[in-house]
């Protein structure tokens, strides 16, 4: 699988994205990492509350309120103690589901999907680590036959930050601009995103997309927010939550 893909022909490579066990999107500061997550949750919301339900975590308060509305969403949550508490809904409702799939004798959830999204995994970390770390930890290395996927940006790339016991459970990364070789190791094991332009001076953005051994490079493609913000008009029309 191989994708260099310009905007325009990147739905694809979002779509393989959404399907992964666990994503982590990781860049410095400005380097695009909110748009590539929202642009993620665009692709999703093209499937209906039935198919597709979301657990938003917004730190800043600042990227991921534009969702909250939506049926698909189950919990959005910005203070520390909402998000505790959203992380424990979520163990409840993988747990629920790990028991009918050993009831049916069955290994792989078929039903909604549900995509926990984190805009900024260290600020729920940094000030709460020792109760969000092990919930996090739960859902990461249960969820994936459940049906539900961690998506979480960060912005600081430093291990004592981002635990390995938590980092080693992101099944693939995008990893955006970075400062430093030492950085972009961190997130893909290899350098090369240091060395991507700034989007604020190139009016674009690009991102390394490692998925097991393979690492490939891709031009990140921004959904205009007009067209978000039909997505959420249509959702919100009682006649579409099918």
């Amino acid at each position: 699988m191989k994708y260099i893909a310009p905007a325009g022909s990147v739905f694809p490579l979002y779509r393989d994205i959404l399907q992964q066990a666990h994503v982590l999107v990781a860049g410095a500061t400005g380097s695009g990492k909110s748009v590539l997550i929202n642009s993620l949750l665009s692709t999703a919301l093209l499937d209906s509350p039935a198919r597709v339900r979301l657990v938003l975590l917004d730190p800043k308060m600042t990227e991921l309120g534009q969702w909250e509305k939506l049926p698909h969403t189950v919990r959005y949550a910005y203070e520390q103690g909402d998000m505790a508490r959203a992380l424990r809904d979520t163990i409840d409702i993988m747990e629920n589901r790990l028991r009918h799939l050993r009831s049916c004798g069955e290994r792989i959830w078929t039903g909604s999907q549900v995509y926990v999204v984190i805009d900024e995994m260290a600020d729920l970390l940094t000030v709460n680590k020792a109760e969000i770390a092990p919930l996090l930890q739960r859902i990461m290395q249960l969820g994936r036959a459940a049906g539900i996927h961690v998506i979480a940006g960060t912005q600081c790339l430093l291990a004592s930050v981002l635990p390995t016991q938590i980092k080693c459970n992101f099944t693939v990364s995008v990893c955006l601009r970075v400062a430093t070789k030492q950085q972009s190791r961190f997130i893909i094991d290899r350098p090369g995103a240091e060395l991507f332009p700034d989007p604020k001076t190139a009016g674009k953005a690009f991102a390394f997309y490692r998925s097991g051994a393979d690492v490939d490079r891709f031009q990140v493609y921004r959904v205009p927010d007009d067209e978000q913000a039909r997505l959420v008009s249509w959702w919100l029309d009682p006649s579409h939550t099918i």
